[in-house]
């Protein structure tokens, strides 16, 4: 293990020493660094913490592969920092116990707290004595199966495929936003290793997935191999290869920088491509501030029908399609309502009937719409549904419908479902892989039901 040695003005971390001692490590495998091995702050080092930040010492556990041979290149002597391979950090505490202050000094917190992480896949090679990750048992089929002419593309499908299904057993989708970017980079990258990217697919039986995640990678990878066979037509045909058309092709088509310069045989500069990408982050950070803010065109009483019709909606497509849909956005206006969720495959015309007429017999029922103020913590714990979590104040409002609806919101709401009259569906589209876009309207008996056309 490894503990603090001290510096800039903070004592050596000699407390944890003894607790390894105590706990029976002897001393020889008990190492001091210095604050760049164990320390831990958002900046880094406490010489480039600013004031007002919170840190502190770190304490790392190690396992040592004794089979492994120390190499001379990284030093004279083996230690657990040592960048030969045979020490694997498997665990980490953090001590948060010290607030910089505005002359450099450090003060103790009042309230401490230890932060530990520790990886499976790292645990599991140390368990199974293994110095390589991707020879342990939980990649062991991946690696056995995948099939690419570099042992290190093999190692990145299979630990971007690993990633690439928790995130969508998570409920999190291929988008151009937020997580659903991460996750379709991960699909991306790890495509495009092979010759035929669809393939990929193949490979997800391999993995602990459900249907539902299979056919929305399906749905990505189809939709990536026709970008990148458009993508490839323009690249061949260009006449100049920079930087801008390299940002050009990665957006509009998700070409990778790596994927250009393999076929055009052209070092391009990272630093002004990821320059170019952050340009347009902090556009679409800009564009997506209010991006919850229009949701609703006023505040009129129509609007406030289909506002509350959008309440029903979501809960009755749950009921019907299963808890995995969830809301993943809404515009309302006095004409109609639009309301996107997360669900692999378009609707029936069986279930969009059923769910309209759900939605009906609970408007019919007269249900009462109820307005409830919690703790955040507490509404969560409550079954309250809110997929916007990290939008809301730790003091919420709680709208619920009877026993049959009950979600985060702070919109205008009707006293009591009677009043919205009666709903029609009246359109259904896709907004992208694994979501779906409802229209519905107030019903007058003027446009044909969805499920009918």
């Amino acid at each position: 293990v490894t503990v603090f040695e001290g510096g800039a003005g903070v004592p050596k971390d000699e407390e944890t020493f003894s607790i390894w001692k105590k706990i029976g490590l002897p001393e020889s495998h008990i190492f001091y660094y210095p604050a760049e091995k164990n320390w831990w702050s958002r900046s880094g080092t406490p010489d480039k913490m600013p004031a007002g930040e919170i840190g502190g010492p770190d304490s790392e556990v190690f396992y040592e592969f004794s089979e492994v041979k120390h190499r001379q290149k990284f030093g004279a002597k083996c230690h657990p920092n040592c960048d030969c391979s045979r020490f694997m950090e498997i665990g980490n505490s953090v001590f948060m116990q010290y607030e910089k202050q505005a002359d450099g000094s450090f003060k103790p917190l009042p309230k401490k707290n230890v932060d530990f992480g520790g990886g499976l896949e790292r645990l599991t090679a140390a368990c199974q004595n293994t110095p390589d990750i991707f020879q342990i048992d939980i990649f062991q089929p991946l690696m056995q199966s995948i099939n690419t002419k570099s042992l290190t593309d093999s190692r990145l499908i299979a630990d971007h495929l690993r990633a690439a299904s928790a995130m969508l057993n998570e409920g999190v989708l291929p988008s151009n936003k937020k997580q659903g970017y991460v996750l379709r980079h991960l699909i991306r990258r790890a495509a495009i290793k092979l010759d035929h990217p669809q393939t990929l697919t193949n490979y997800l039986g391999l993995l602990p997935t459900g249907e539902e995640a299979r056919i929305i990678l399906s749905e990505e990878i189809t939709k990536f191999s026709h970008s990148l066979k458009e993508g490839l037509k323009i690249l061949n045909k260009a006449r100049i290869i920079d930087e801008t058309l390299a940002f050009n092709l990665f957006q509009s088509y998700g070409l990778p920088l790596e994927v250009i310069e393999s076929v055009t045989k052209v070092k391009l500069n990272k630093d002004k491509f990821n320059g170019l990408l952050k340009k347009h982050s902090q556009k679409s950070r800009t564009a997506s501030a209010g991006m919850f803010q229009a949701g609703l065109a006023d505040h009129s009483e129509t609007v406030t029908k289909l506002h509350t019709a959008t309440h029903l909606l979501h809960a009755a497509l749950r009921q019907i399609l299963g808890s995995h849909v969830r809301q993943e956005g809404s515009n309302i206006t006095s004409e109609r309502l639009r309301f996107d969720f997360s669900h692999p495959q378009a609707l029936s015309p069986v279930e969009i009937s059923q769910a309209e007429t759900l939605i009906n017999q609970k408007i019919k029922a007269d249900l009462s719409v109820k307005k409830t103020i919690m703790d955040k913590n507490s509404a969560l714990k409550s079954g309250a549904l809110a997929f916007f979590k990290e939008t809301y104040p730790d003091k919420v409002s709680i709208y619920g419908i009877g026993d049959f609806s009950k979600e985060f919101c702070s919109g205008p709401h009707v006293d009591s479902t009677g009043r919205i009259g009666s709903v029609k569906i009246i359109k259904q589209e896709s907004i992208g892989a694994g979501k779906r876009r409802l229209y519905a309207v107030l019903n007058h008996g003027t446009q044909k039901p969805a499920h009918q056309t």
